[in-house]
């Protein structure tokens, strides 16, 4: 089974990403996802492919986050802020990260 990270899971590319990922559950684990701010599609992504792993850009949405987890995940990590998107790019232990981050927002992560 391979472990993926989606970096960027709430727009285009990360929603068709998980769609793929959908059809494949034998084959795929979402270990990582995040955002820049949309916390309640985060947060229904996470609850869907269990992933403990978050973070999302906009610090002000982190209770909008947690408020949206459900209690069956246990224990979930949330990052935040502009640092928060590297830093989960580094402790994931994913085998494949999806960029779907747009502009320079990526260059960090994505040479890490």
């Amino acid at each position: 089974m391979k472990k993926i990270a989606i970096l960027g899971s709430t727009g285009s590319v990360g929603i068709n990403t998980l769609k793929v990922i959908a059809k494949h559950p034998d084959k795929f684990k979402v270990t990582a996802l995040s955002c820049n701010s949309n916390a309640e599609l985060l947060a229904k992504q996470a609850n869907r492919f269990k992933t403990r792993l978050l973070a999302i850009n906009d610090l002000s949405k982190i209770k909008t986050l947690k408020d949206g987890l459900s209690s069956s995940l246990g224990k979930v990590r949330i990052l935040g802020g502009p640092q928060g998107l590297e830093e989960l790019a580094k402790i994931s232990d994913a085998h494949i990260a999806v960029m779907a981050v747009s502009g320079s927002t990526s260059l960090v992560p994505l040479i890490r």
